[in-house]
């Protein structure tokens, strides 16, 4: 992205180097949260893991995929469809909300549940 913005100039790709960087900044909140699970950083968590997903969908659904247009003259896709068959559009897009969602909040469940992820009689196994 951002070289395609130093070769091509168009602001777009920095904003689409955004939607990898809000993943950074959200990853790296939940790994300081597993070691530091405090209110404020689980508060952190869900406000960087929100935005991030936000952004994501945006940008998968409108930006990258050209999908929920309104305009389109095939119903809430993109005028030039790869795909024979829309129903795989709309499969995606309803698909790609929970599979999103559940990478964000999968490691915050653990961390908050305080169950390890390893016992203490298979960590002295080992």
């Amino acid at each position: 992205c951002a070289r395609r913005w130093f070769d091509e100039g168009d602001l777009k790709h920095i904003a689409n180097l955004g939607k990898y960087v809000s993943a950074m900044v959200a990853a790296g909140a939940r790994l300081t949260y597993g070691m530091q699970p405090t209110p404020a950083w689980l508060a952190l968590v869900v406000v960087t893991s929100t935005v991030a997903t936000v952004y994501q969908l945006y940008w998968d659904f409108v930006q990258d995929w050209g999908l929920l247009n309104p305009r389109s003259k095939n119903p809430w896709l993109r005028d030039d469809l790869v795909l024979r068959h829309k129903s795989l559009y709309y499969l995606a897009i309803v698909s790609t909300i929970p599979l999103q969602t559940s990478l964000y909040t999968r490691i915050p469940l653990f961390a908050v549940s305080k169950k390890p992820l390893v016992s203490k009689e298979r960590k002295k196994e080992k």
